[in-house]
């Protein structure tokens, strides 16, 4: 038995192992709702927290509840065990997989009220104690006020905890490596009610591991985070540029080179690429980019070296910025229709760690992008998040987060109107055969997907998202969440008992690369 199809035997036994009721049980969940206050279909403020990015994947939730203390929220999720309802965590709604808000008729936790917003920011020591409901707006906004930085996002509204928990990649990433790689602490409410703080050095280590980078949904409630940030003023030049494409051979050949070449950027250079679409313009490519340096002659000519040695592109000139104009492109609320993909009603996404492409493939993806014939009907856009230099230094078992090793990784979304009936799978399977195109390439380097990135998945998500890692996930799942209280879509899969055996005697030619995966694991 191969791994992908052990993958969807442990699915088949997350679904099946527990006897406790359905979410849906009217008696458990009158029982709770009369204990504590709730926002249920109809009420003032149901709409706005049922509200998610991704709406493929929207669900009627029956209630949310907004703890505001710890001991309100370790009372709701004793209460939830004792009705067995299993809950969703919600803070910014932003989750690509939309797991706040997946599960029909279930209870979500919101988690915009609780402690805060609070951040206490230590200009000595240079850490930062955050919140679990607070936005990564809200952290920019903060910290940024002290003269110094942190890792973050794109986007202002995302939920900053479950930002950090999916891994945390960001334009500062090349130099500072990813969120999780500044994380101090967590401070957690667990599937028992119990509070722990958990650090890479207590009796928690383990799960402090998990917590870097498993993603969020798996492990309980974050309460606080604590981080380090770093000084930044006069360090940091920001630029942006446009460049049109003449053909689609030539957009391809761009395509290529980005990826190919991404491993010879100066590692002080952080250089997101991007097609049009997501600005309502076609034909053109455009790049957003960060130089961690206070020159801006040599941030300049960093960028437009890459530009034309590597990636064939003679540009002159490019747009450099103030920090306050790029984050006027980036700390934004997606949320609000500013950017003309989202007008469209329905939105899904996907994702892709690599570290090359062939030019068949670079051909493939443009010409599906701007097929007219694919039955997904609607505005599609891609992008790339440089990856590698500081974040690929760190060995990929060192964290849970499994894609270190990859140079670039490319999004995918698409913005559809999802009143037609079928768009949403049409535009689903859309994203789900870039993928396909990608393994089925000899000379294209798939790594896996980013948790933080990914809204509909797969039988095999878990190697996707946690490679060698998931073995070790699923003794520290057992460890801490036994009876699966926090379960969803790409839950952690408990391993079944005995799986390991039946494999040995399924297959024998399995045995050697089981033995491999087990030494990796153990290290």
């Amino acid at each position: 038995m191969g791994l992908h199809d052990i993958i969807v035997k442990m699915m088949g036994t997350l679904l099946a192992v527990s006897s406790w009721k359905s979410v849906s049980a009217e008696k458990g969940l009158d029982a709770f709702l009369q204990t504590f206050e709730a926002v249920t279909p109809g009420m003032a403020g149901y709409d706005e927290l049922k509200k998610i990015w991704i709406t493929s994947n929207e669900a009627n939730v029956a209630a949310f509840v907004q703890p505001t203390s710890v001991e309100e929220l370790k009372g709701m999720i004793l209460k939830l065990r004792e009705y067995d309802i299993r809950p969703m965590i919600q803070c910014g709604g932003h989750s690509f997989s939309s797991y706040a808000t997946q599960k029909e008729n279930g209870v979500t936790i919101d988690t915009s009220r609780l402690l805060g917003p609070k951040i206490e920011v230590d200009t000595e020591n240079l850490t930062a104690t955050i919140s679990g409901c607070v936005l990564q707006q809200e952290v920019h906004d903060v910290v940024g006020a002290t003269g110094n930085a942190f890792i973050g996002g794109h986007h202002g509204d995302v939920g900053y905890a479950g930002y950090i928990l999916g891994g945390g990649q960001g334009f500062r990433g090349r130099i500072e490596g990813l969120a999780i790689d500044k994380v101090l602490e967590f401070r957690i409410v667990t599937a028992e009610g119990e509070e722990l703080v958990v650090t890479p050095t207590n009796d928690h280590a383990d799960l402090f591991w998990a917590m870097q980078g498993a993603g969020g949904g798996n492990f309980g409630v974050v309460v606080e985070t604590k981080i380090e940030i770093f000084p930044h003023e006069g360090k940091e030049v920001w630029g942006t540029l446009q460049f049109p494409y003449a053909s689609r051979d030539d957009a391809s050949l761009y395509f290529q080179n980005y990826v190919n070449h991404h491993n010879t950027l100066d590692e002080k250079l952080n250089f997101r690429m991007a097609d049009n679409a997501f600005k309502g313009g076609g034909d053109i490519l455009y790049a957003d980019f960060a130089y961690f340096g206070a020159n801006k002659t040599i941030a300049e000519q960093v960028m437009l070296d890459f530009m034309k040695t590597k990636m064939g592109v003679d540009v002159s000139t490019v747009n450099i910025l103030t920090s306050e104009e790029f984050d006027s492109l980036h700390m934004q609320t997606p949320f609000d229709g500013g950017e003309t993909w989202t007008l469209d009603g329905g939105r899904t996404a996907g994702s892709a760690y690599m570290t090359k492409v062939s030019l068949e493939t670079s051909r493939w993806i443009i010409d599906h992008f701007l097929s007219d014939s694919h039955p997904c009907k609607g505005t599609r856009h891609w992008a790339f998040t440089a990856c590698g230099a500081a974040i690929k230094e760190v060995p990929k078992t060192a964290t849970a987060f499994w894609g270190r090793e990859a140079e670039v990784e490319m999004e995918f979304f698409v913005g559809y109107d999802n009143t037609i009936e079928g768009m949403d799978q049409h535009c689903k399977n859309f994203i789900n055969e870039v993928i396909e195109q990608m393994q089925s390439d000899s000379e294209t380097t798939y790594l896996g997907s980013y948790y933080n990135h990914v809204a509909d998945g797969y039988d095999d998500y878990a190697v996707r998202f946690w490679g060698d890692n998931l073995k070790r996930l699923q003794g520290i799942k057992t460890k801490y969440d036994p009876d699966i209280f926090w379960q969803w879509q790409y839950s952690i899969p408990i391993e079944e008992e005995g799986t390991d055996d039946d494999d040995d005697d399924d297959d024998d030619d399995d045995d050697d690369d089981d033995d491999d995966d087990d030494d990796d694991n153990d290290d």
